[in-house]
C-alpha cells in the first residue's frame, strides 16, 4: 500500500488548522466557508454510514418478523389441509355408506370410533371397538356392525347410555353364525384366532369347501340379517379321523381403516 507524501500531508494538516483559527477568530466568512466545504463531507458521511447501518438493521429486524409471520401462515395452512383431508376421507365413506344402504332395506345408525381397547398390547386377539352411540340412539347388544362397503366387521356386545362396545369378529372372543358361498351352503359357526384370522367350526367332512369360497352372514341370529358379506377361505385341512374340517378365513377389512361404522337396526 502506497503511503501519503509526507510533504503533502504537512501541507494539508497546516491549511486546516489555520482555518480552523481564522474562523475561532472570525477573521472572515471566506475561512467559514472554506472549513464547512471541508468538515461538511466528512460529517454527512459519517452520518449516511451511520443511516444506513440503521436502514440494514431494521430491514433485518423486518425480514425476521416477515419470516415469522410466513411460518405462522404455513402452520396453519397444514392444519387446514389436514382437516380437509380428513373430511374429504370422512364424506367418502358416508357416500359409500349412503350407497350399500339404499341397494338395502336395513335401518342403521351411524357411529364414530372414539377408542380402541388394548391398542398399546402385542397382542390382537381381545381388540375391541367403542363408539359414541348407546341406548339413546336405540342400539343393543347382538346388533351387527359393518363398515362403509357393507362388510361384517363385528358386532355389538355391550352397550350403555351413550357409547357401545363392539367385538371384532377376528376377536378371540367374538362368534358369528355363517354361511359358506359353495354349493352346499355350508353353516358353521366363526370365531376370532388371535385377532389375524377367523376360524370356522362345525363345517363336517362331507362338506366341499375350497380357498378363495365367500362367508356370509347366515341370518340364523336373531339381530344379524343374512347375507352380511364377512370374509374369505384362505386354508382348509381334512383330517381323516376328525368330525370337522380345519377351515380359516381372513376377514375383509381393516382395522386401521375403521373411523366410522354403521350398527344395523333389523326391521
Amino acid at each position: 500500500m502506497k503511503l501519503i507524501d509526507p510533504k503533502k500531508y504537512k501541507f494539508f494538516l497546516a491549511v486546516f488548522l489555520l482555518l480552523v483559527f481564522l474562523n475561532i477568530v472570525g477573521f472572515s466568512s471566506l475561512g467559514q466557508r472554506m472549513l464547512a466545504k471541508i468538515v461538511h463531507p466528512i460529517s454527512f458521511l459519517g452520518q449516511k454510514l451511520s443511516k444506513n447501518l440503521n436502514n440494514k438493521t431494521k430491514s433485518k429486524s423486518k425480514l425476521l418478523e416477515e419470516i415469522t409471520i410466513l411460518e405462522k401462515k404455513l402452520e396453519l395452512e397444514e392444519v387446514d389441509l389436514a382437516k380437509l383431508y380428513s373430511l374429504e376421507e370422512e364424506n367418502k365413506k358416508l357416500r359409500e355408506y349412503l350407497n350399500f344402504f339404499d341397494d338395502s332395506s336395513f335401518d342403521y345408525v351411524l357411529a364414530n370410533i372414539v377408542w380402541q381397547d388394548n391398542l398399546l398390547n402385542f397382542s390382537n386377539y381381545n381388540q375391541n371397538l367403542v363408539i359414541n352411540k348407546g341406548e339413546q340412539a336405540g342400539l343393543r347388544s347382538g346388533l351387527a356392525v359393518v363398515n362403509e362397503s357393507g362388510v361384517i366387521v363385528g358386532k355389538v356386545v355391550e352397550v350403555n347410555e351413550k357409547n357401545s362396545r363392539i367385538c371384532l369378529i377376528n376377536n378371540n372372543f367374538c362368534k358369528m353364525a355363517v354361511s359358506i358361498n359353495n354349493s352346499s351352503g355350508s353353516v358353521g359357526l366363526a370365531e376370532g384366532n388371535l385377532g389375524l384370522s377367523i376360524k370356522l367350526n362345525f363345517i363336517s367332512q362331507g362338506e366341499v369347501v375350497s380357498v378363495g369360497d365367500r362367508i356370509i352372514t347366515s341370518g340364523l341370529e336373531r339381530d344379524v340379517p343374512r347375507g352380511l358379506a364377512l370374509g374369505r377361505v384362505n386354508y382348509v385341512n381334512q383330517e381323516i379321523n376328525d368330525i370337522w374340517q380345519n377351515i380359516s378365513a381372513e376377514p375383509l377389512f381393516n382395522i386401521n381403516n375403521l373411523n366410522i361404522v354403521a350398527v344395523i337396526i333389523p326391521n
